[in-house]
Order: C-alpha cells, then structure tokens, then sequence
C-alpha cells in the first residue's frame, strides 16, 4: 500500500513538473502556474445508529488530503488534482462507503480551452473543459463538488461555461460518472488503494442558464439535468433514461431586506423495475420543491432568520409509475443537515419544513437548525435508514432535528477549525421498528480542522 502512495505521489510530481516546464517555455506575459492544497482531519462520534440492522455507537477519523496543480496560458491550459480520503478509529459497525474513503486517486485531469473578450459583446469568457474534472453548478442541489463529504464525486468527459457581462452564465456538460473503487466492506476497512474507474454503464449531462435579471433584483436560472444507464454483460442496471427539467428564483440575501429562494425540478423518463433483463420498463413520474424565505438583520454578525421547506416525492405501491424522487449528485447537507456517519435525511420520499438561524462576521460564522422531517409516501421506504412499511401502517413522522455548526478562522485563509452537530429525536414511523427499551434519540457530534495552502 505504501509503494502504491508513493507512486501516485512521485507520478503526480512528474506531471506538475512538465507542467512547470511547458509554462517556462511559454510566454511569461501570458502564462500562470498555480499550486494549492488542503488537508483536513475531522472525528466524529455517533451514539445511537439509526439504520436497520446496525447497532450502538459509531465514531470515526475522517482525513482528507486535497493537491492540485494548474497552468494556464492566453487560450490553453491543464488542472491536476490528486485526492486521498481515508477513516481510522472506525469499528465493523461503522457506516463506511464510497463516500468516506477513497484513497491516493487522481480526482482531476483536465485540459482546458479559453475565449477571452470575444467579439460577442454580451459573452465575458469562457471554458472548455475536456477530461476529469469535478462539477459545482448553481445552488448545487443537482451536482456538485462535495464539501463536507469526504470524498468528492469526479466525471469524464466534457464541460462548457460562459459568463455573460451581467454576471450571469451558462453551463453545459456531457459525461460519465467516475466510479469511485472499492466499495466492498473489506477493502474500505483497510483503506486500500483501487483505480477508479470511468462508468461503462451511465451518463450524466446537463445544461444550466444561471442568475439571469427578470425584475430588480429577482433572478432566473432555467436547467435540465440527465442521467441514462444501460446495461453491460458484466453489470446489470436498472435502465434509467430520466432528464429533471427545473427553474429557480432568488432573491439574494441584503443587509436590512427579505429574500427568498424557489427551486423545484420535474424528473421524468422511464426505469425498470428490477435488475433483470427481461424487467418491465415503467414511467418516471417525479418532483422536488426547495423553498425559503428570510430576513438579513443590519448588524457586524449578520444575522439572519428563515423559514424553509423541502419535498421530495416518494413512490406509490399502488401505482405502476415510480413517483420516488432520486437526486443526481447534489448537495444534501445545506438544505436536510449533517451527513457522513450521521445524515438521517435525503432529497428522496421526504417532506421537510423548518426553522434556521445563521449569522457570520467574516472570521465566525454559525448556524442552527430545526426540522420536522416525514414521509412524502408512508408506503414508500425511508431511503437513509432502510426501514419499509408497504402497507403504509406505521405512520409518515421520522422525528425531529436539530443541527448546528459553528466555524472560526485561527489564520485567514490558511487555519480554520469547526464544531458542530445534531440531534436526531425518532419519530413515531422509526419507533415502529425498533425495541422500546431502544433509545429515543441519536446524537450526532463532530470536530474538525483544515489546513489551506
């Protein structure tokens, strides 16, 4: 394992230092060579699983490394990234996967095309991006750069971005997912190294006019997202061919003003309904909906004050159409709270009002939040946990929870440390599937500091 590190890492050294030379050779005047990075290290502590057939307390050691490289020129430039994520302190109970551990992979790279000042008055720049790169598009609720995660989802193929003068800009992109390797239980627990690969199975495209000025100071985003798969003689899939055609309405947060957010998505196509071959391919009929509504207090710590509410569609039993709502590869922690080992809540089959507190005085920032998640569909499943009642008889409630995270600057921009947490109190569905002497809640804590240089 160690000879497969450093030969990532001296690899890795060998391609910034073409880079370096390539850029020595151009034009001084017209070339830029940028080197940053972060490491992170994060313990968490979860004291009362939640997820069927799992068990006690979980706690693990969450360490991130993020390396990457860039040279850009006039019209030409290349990005590498390598990315090693991995767990210690971890138990056989413990919730590992994809997400938590993905060691010594190279997570970008990428050539890149530039236009700059073209002769299309209304076009700033833009960007060609073709290779491996990670995507971070809109209000992310679609696909993004994973923050919080500790691993960050990668894709193949191509990426187009514009800005226009007036601040708004236009996405467009066709890819293959990355798969990110192992995933088996065994080679996670050992935080082994396995190439990842390029999906053979599934595409994923897109298309995002965004912050586009409709009235003062109200804007538009219109989007279509995609996602196919099929099947090989290796890997059987469910056959989804589904696009998520969507709009969204901001008005941004101002000091001493109200503001508001609309986001909603229709995701229709066709799915199978099991893995064989033969399955029946039956329609995909599905929405989500974020909504939120505050107030931007006039003050050093910028106070602010929310409503919020969140849907996501789940599935009918007695219907032959899935009505589920699946999200692609978007952020789920901004909107439904704290994830890793913890993260009771997903963009699937959920109805999620609540309450949010935030402030942030440029060193310190922090927030607070209330929710009151249930089931869109009590005959549909609670996607994180597991648990599954198609009579629909054990009720819609999965609880109640309370979030928050605090994050201070010990050195801008090179130190900055974080607490934070949640408390999960089970609702009447969860109750229904677990023993009364069970406890009644889970409680969810964590700490964490990130280096940047």
């Amino acid at each position: 394992m160690q000879f497969l590190y450093r030969k990532f890492i001296i690899w890795f050294i060998a391609l910034l230092s073409v880079v370096v030379s390539f850029s020595a050779i151009a034009d001084t005047n017209l070339s830029h060579f940028t080197f940053s990075g972060t490491t992170r290290f994060r313990y968490e502590n979860l004291n009362d699983q939640f997820r069927k057939n799992l068990t006690g307390s979980d706690k693990v050691l969450a360490i991130r490394n993020l390396v990457a490289g860039s040279w850009r020129g006039k019209n030409l430039g290349f990005t590498a990234e390598l990315q090693d994520s991995r767990a210690y302190m971890d138990d056989r109970g413990t919730p590992l996967s994809k997400s938590v551990i993905n060691t010594s992979e190279l997570l970008q790279s990428y050539g890149s095309v530039f236009w700059n000042n073209t002769s299309y008055a209304w076009i700033e720049d833009s960007e060609l991006k073709f290779g491996r790169f990670t995507l971070d598009i809109g209000s992310r609720r679609f696909v993004e750069r994973n923050g919080y995660r500790n691993t960050i989802n990668a894709f193949q193929g191509f990426h187009w971005a514009t800005n226009f003068g007036n601040n708004s800009s236009f996405d467009v992109f066709f890819t293959r997912p990355i798969k990110i390797l192992p995933y088996d239980a065994a080679n996670l627990d050992g935080n082994n190294y396995q190439y990842d690969r390029v999906s053979k199975t599934k595409e994923f495209w897109g298309a995002h006019l965004r912050n586009f000025n409709i009235l003062g100071d109200i804007f538009l985003d219109l989007f279509t997202y995609g996602y196919k798969e099929k099947d090989t003689r290796s890997v059987a899939t469910l056959d989804r061919d589904v696009y998520a055609p969507g709009f969204r309405l901001l008005k941004p947060k101002r000091p001493g003003m109200f503001d508001f957010e609309l986001e909603t998505a229709f995701r229709q196509g066709s799915q199978s309904k099991s893995l064989s071959k033969v399955a029946k391919k039956v329609r995909v009929r599905s929405h989500m909906i974020h909504f939120e509504a505050g107030f931007s207090f006039r003050s050093k710590w910028a106070h602010r004050l929310n409503v919020e509410f969140d849907l996501a569609t789940g599935d009918d039993s007695e219907s032959d159409t899935i009505e589920r709502y699946d999200r692609f590869y978007g952020t789920r922690r901004g909107d439904l709270g704290n994830t890793s080992i913890h993260g009771p809540l997903t963009r699937s089959n959920v109805v999620v009002p609540g309450f949010r507190w935030s402030f942030d005085n440029g060193f310190t920032d922090g927030r607070i939040v209330l929710q009151k998640p249930n089931l869109e569909s009590g005959t549909d499943r609670w996607f994180i946990a597991g648990y599954f009642d198609p009579k629909g008889m054990s009720g819609v409630d999965i609880g109640t929870t309370l979030d928050f995270r605090i994050r201070h600057w010990l050195d801008p921009n090179r130190i900055r440390v974080e607490l934070g947490g949640s408390v999960f109190h089970y609702g009447e569905f969860p109750k229904k599937f677990r023993e009364p002497r069970e406890s009644s809640e889970s409680i969810y804590i964590y700490s964490q500091i990130v280096f940047y240089f």
